[in-house]
């Protein structure tokens, strides 16, 4: 195996050890709470069937019939009335819904509003969940919002289901999905479109009214789904959720109408929206929905009108006694008590019957809850004993309490004082359930220690791995080749152990077998320093040799190019020990700017004191005479470095435009640019085009800079079919995504009555285009053309003047020299790496540009840009040092890449990102694609390709850090100094590097295990301040989205480094193979 292959395969197992380390830890801290698989039954011991009719079970049914109406994202304040406010100032979704407000005013005793409050994360599968096992979910339930699976755990439609009763459902498709084989009808429609306002809630009106006709069901579920998507396509604010609300208004009188007095309905939302009309978080606009309940006969003896909040996991006990069913066994919701205060079969004209039949229904509901309980810790020791002792104690007075009341009035028949004693009897059953609530919310996720040490043991040995291979002089054949087997020798030995606790069904708890796990990688990590070090000494033995001048002066660049890298270091551990601060993460991305501003500062200031050494007093005084040529001072090599300085800054300041807001980000102002120009209703005409067209603008720039570039350099002189993508397909790309944005600019109305495919015909013209072009450059990597001298060289009309100028200068010796001597002309070949990684550049960037829409496209376009302005700021420092280091150099200085690092998460959050739940942009799954997916595969990689767009980018063009000094760009070209000996060998450009190969693969393995070095010391950061935090009360708001996050951006940053690294030695060895078959013809 060549040198290449061995260094790629010792990067390959890097990243194994990475991966295992992620994933193990991750295993141990996502777990999901045990599910306890039973279920309850009628024959319980806690309830007095006495009086209860033959079909209910516990407690005499109240209702024979439920409607559950699920309005998708139905917020509280969009059902709530505000009778000051005018219709001519109300908002969009305010007072949209009387028909709440004029049930509550004319039938105060039939109908009720709650404020509904949902437990986090606030996606639609887990409040589902939530809503009919009573079951709180934990963070990592948010993850499979998409993936949804069967519930086996009880829920009231399968109590219905055992009771012989029936299911109609009408709706989103994803309750068939948790609940399949439980509807006598159902009638389901995809749900995943959030871009179609119409067809689910169309599909659902179809049936309704005529299903409600019918008498042969107990139980019918409506779930329109249309309010959520408005939310998520406009916000809101725009005037499509005052139509979407009004057809609700509709839709329930209609509803109301057909309901008779056995029936109860119920109106809810699964969860609130952002003022974004995002979701999935935690804040007070997420979690606050609505609830509503009617019925035709009185429901209630109470008419208060003050507001209540519920819980959602409160409407399961409640549902199932009121249609005499058991309350499903892991639930943790409790009893609505308005609704249990009157009986129409006892007397309720007095107080004392009214509580006493609410206590009746609170006792049955703390049984029930004590029950799952107590068999839940017979399987789990999570919950605090103390705690748990103290909510017995509780339990345990209620019910003395109860028993001394009946004793006493059973004997005495005296009603005295009964009332306060029930009132007080209520709330200590009340206290008791919410008790066991909170305590279920505080230690519900149960961490695996000992997979979670294990998964960072992994990962801090990876690191100390990595950091000893960075540090190593890879030029002796030997150490690598012993590195090498070495690291083959550790990856099989920990690959057999997890093999093994795999198919043995062993923990990782085990202790011995966990030392044997460390001490393997600690043994590898041992010997492959024992190895280099002996092998250093032999080698150093051999070869001593006494130090000459010019080493003795070279040293002073070494000591001050480790102080550099020292500072750029420091940076980084300074923004790492920030993570473990949930203040430092709420501001992150402003914390990162001061960070990359200093990074930048760092990297012109070495700069200019390597230029200011490089200049002789004679230049200087030349200099001085001259000062008044303002423009040649301009050009000068540090004034351009400041211009560059000033760009970037620039740049990285109107990026700030394109960021989202936190909520716990209280000043913040959510921008313009983060809803599409459809959604834009609050501002004139004239701002919605301006920002057209500075989108347009953005888009044009990239794709016009790209086309000038490479043909400035000659490499789109090419014949082959990659040269002909760059030349039309990637323009053609531009215009169609700038098409794509002026069509869905248009009124919804409109955008939603053409066809189909006329919505996402232009996006997929660029997916194609984007896919074609990358493949070919895949295939055919050499932008070069081949020209014979004894051939007629014609060039292209438009080629300007200092073009041909430039290849009769370059070519004059073999025009005017003698005929035997005549070596070929070869255009591109300066450029032959560069240009292949800025057409992939250039396409991906398009690509993404295409994913985050019109508003935020320019943020990538400004990335791209601050990227290509600091390789030239890098390769300016580059080009400062003579030709031999130049040409040897084999390592990219840490302080460029801890600057490439920071930049790319700084414009994580300038692409409207933050590591939040409801910060996803779900809508760039429909950028195409009309929504109708057979599989999750498309949607997950389009939205993942937008959320990490910034890393994805960055890690692409990562190897231009190799390549760009070698390019001769306009700036670095004012740089480089002349070489007083005619030695040309610094004109070559990037083909000298293929000239010594061996020089190349250790630069780039060096670059990118660097790169990994730095991302998996943020991993570890991040790792370790979950692992923390763990019980910290903001863990799951804060630690853990940034952990997950982190962990994301590692993976995706470890697989396109495998891409780009694979894609460079597919260049270099197109060329070697062009080069060897020039050689021969010649």
């Amino acid at each position: 195996m060549g040198l290449g292959g061995k260094l790629f395969c010792l990067f390959m197992c890097l990243l194994t050890f990475y991966i295992v380390g992620v994933l193990l830890f991750t295993k141990g801290f996502l777990l999901k709470r045990s599910v306890i698989d039973q279920n309850s039954t009628c024959d319980v011991k806690f309830a007095d069937r006495h009086g209860v009719e033959g079909e209910s079970c516990w407690m005499h049914k109240r209702y024979q019939k439920a409607v559950l109406i699920i309005i998708d994202a139905l917020r509280y304040d969009f059902a709530r009335y505000e009778p000051s406010i005018n219709e001519t100032s109300a908002l969009p979704f305010q007072n949209k819904l009387p028909i709440f407000h004029e049930l509550l005013t004319t039938k105060p005793l039939n109908s009720k509003l709650y404020k509904f409050i949902a437990d986090p994360p606030t996606t639609t599968m887990q409040r589902l969940k939530g809503l009919t096992t009573g079951s709180l979910p934990t963070f990592v339930d948010a993850g499979s919002n998409f993936a949804s699976s069967e519930i086996t755990e009880d829920n009231f439609l399968d109590q219905l289901t055992k009771a012989n009763k029936e299911i109609v459902f009408m709706g989103d498709d994803t309750w068939e999905s948790l609940f399949p084989g439980r509807f006598k009808r159902a009638f389901s429609f995809p749900s995943f479109n959030v871009q179609d306002l119409h067809t689910v809630d169309n599909g659902v009106l179809q049936h309704l009214i005529p299903e409600l006709r019918k008498k042969d069901w107990n139980l019918l579920i409506a779930h329109f789904l249309g309010v959520d998507h408005c939310g998520h396509r406009f916000g809101p604010y725009h005037p499509a959720m005052a139509d979407k609300l009004t057809q609700m208004d509709t839709i329930l009188r209609s509803v109301i109408k057909e309901l008779d007095d056995d029936t109860v309905l119920f109106v809810m939302g699964d969860h609130g929206m952002t003022r974004t009309g995002d979701h999935g978080g935690d804040s007070t606009d997420e979690v606050d929905a609505a609830l509503f309940v009617y019925s035709p006969s009185q429901i209630t003896a109470t008419q208060d009108t003050h507001l209540m909040s519920v819980s959602q996991v409160d409407l399961v006990p409640t549902v199932s006694l009121l249609l005499g069913i058991p309350i499903p066994y892991s639930n943790l919701g409790t009893i609505i008590t308005d609704l249990f205060n009157y009986c129409p079969w006892w007397k309720m004209d007095n107080k004392e019957n009214q509580v006493f039949h609410t206590v009746k229904a609170l006792r049955i509901n703390a049984y029930q809850v004590r029950s799952y309980i107590n068999t839940y810790r017979t399987e789990s020791d999570e919950f605090p004993q103390l705690e748990n002792e103290k909510l017995e104690s509780l339990f345990n007075q209620a019910e003395a309490e109860i028993q001394s009341l009946v004793t006493y009035y059973g004997s005495t028949g005296d009603g005295s004082g009964m009332l306060n004693r029930l009132v007080k009897l209520e709330e200590t059953y009340r206290l008791y359930l919410e008790g066991v609530k909170e305590m279920c919310k505080n230690i519900w996720a149960k961490f695996d220690i000992s997979t979670m040490i294990l998964g960072m043991t992994i990962i801090i040995a990876a690191l100390l791995w990595n950091l000893f291979i960075h540090l190593q002089n890879l030029n002796h054949e030997a150490t690598l080749s012993k590195m090498f087997y070495m690291t083959a020798f550790g990856l099989f030995w920990s690959a057999s152990y997890l093999t093994f606790l795999w198919f043995m069904d062993l923990k990782p708890e085990y202790l011995i077998l966990s030392i044997i796990s460390g001490a393997s990688i600690i043994i590898m990590v041992v010997g492959l320093i024992h190895l280099v070090l002996t092998h250093d000494k032999k080698t150093t033995d051999k070869s001593k040799t006494v130090i000459t001048e010019k080493q003795k002066k070279d040293s002073y660049i070494v000591k001050r190019t480790a102080l550099n890298t020292w500072v750029a270091v420091s940076v980084l551990g300074v923004y790492c020990a920030g993570l473990f601060s949930n203040s430092y993460i709420v501001n992150e991305e402003t914390m990162v700017l001061f960070l990359l501003q200093t990074c930048l500062f760092m990297n012109v200031f070495e700069t200019m004191k390597r230029i200011a050494k490089q200049i002789s007093p004679t230049k200087v005084l030349k200099r001085k005479s001259r000062f008044l040529d303002v423009i040649k001072n301009l050009r000068g090599p540090r004034s351009m470095l400041c211009i560059l300085l000033v760009c970037v800054s620039v740049l990285l300041k109107i990026a700030e435009y394109f960021q989202t807001c936190r909520e716990e980000q209280t000043n913040c102002e959510i921008s313009n640019f983060l809803q599409p120009l459809s959604a834009l209703v609050d501002v004139t005409s004239g701002y919605k085009n301006m920002r057209y067209f500075f989108s347009v603008m953005c888009i044009g720039l990239t794709a016009c800079m790209l086309y000038v570039t490479m043909k400035h350099q000659g490499n789109l002189n090419s014949d082959s079919v990659s040269a002909f993508c760059v030349r039309y397909l990637v323009p053609l790309s531009a215009i169609c995504i700038c098409l794509h944005w002026a069509l869905h600019s248009l009124p919804p109305k409109v955008i939603d009555s053409l066809p189909v495919w006329q919505r996402v015909a232009l996006p997929r013209v660029v997916y194609l285009c984007l896919i074609f072009t990358i493949s070919s450059i895949a295939t055919q990597p050499l932008f070069i053309l081949l020209v014979r001298r004894n051939s007629n060289v014609q060039f292209e009309s438009d080629q300007s003047i200092p073009t041909i100028y430039n290849h009769m200068k370059m070519n004059w010796r073999t025009h005017f020299g003698t005929s035997e001597d005549k070596p070929p002309m070869v255009y591109g070949l300066a450029t032959v790496y560069s240009a292949v990684i800025l057409a992939v550049v250039g396409s991906y960037t398009l690509f993404l540009a295409m994913l985050l829409g019109d508003g935020l496209s320019p943020s990538i376009c400004i990335a791209a840009t601050c990227g290509v302005l600091f390789l030239e700021m890098y390769a300016s420092r580059q080009r400062c040092e003579k030709e031999e280091e130049f040409l040897n150099n084999k390592e990219v200085p840490l302080s460029a890449v801890v600057t490439w690092i920071l930049m790319s998460w700084y414009f994580f959050y300038t692409t409207g990102h933050q590591a939040t739940v409801p910060a996803i942009r779900w809508d760039a799954a429909f950028n195409g694609f009309h929504g109708d997916f057979n599989n999750n595969l498309i949607p997950a990689l389009l939205i993942h390709h937008n959320t990490l767009a910034s890393q994805i980018l960055f890690t692409v063009m990562l190897p231009l850090l190799i390549f760009w000094p070698y390019s001769e760009g306009t700036m670095t070209y004012l740089f480089s100094q002349p070489d007083p000996t005619g030695n040309e060998s610094m004109m070559k450009g990037e083909v000298a590097l293929n000239e010594n190969r061996k020089i190349l693969h250790i630069k780039l393995f060096k670059l990118f295990n660097a790169y990994i070095l730095l991302n998996g010391i943020k991993l570890l950061s991040c790792v370790c301040c979950a692992a923390l935090h763990r019980r910290h009360l903001m863990v799951w708001k804060i630690f853990a989205p940034r952990f997950v996050y982190e962990g994301a951006s590692f993976l995706t940053v470890t697989a396109y480094s495998i891409i780009m690294y694979l894609f460079v030695l597919r260049i270099d060895s197109a060329l070697t193979r062009w080069v060897t078959k020039l050689e021969k013809e010649t």
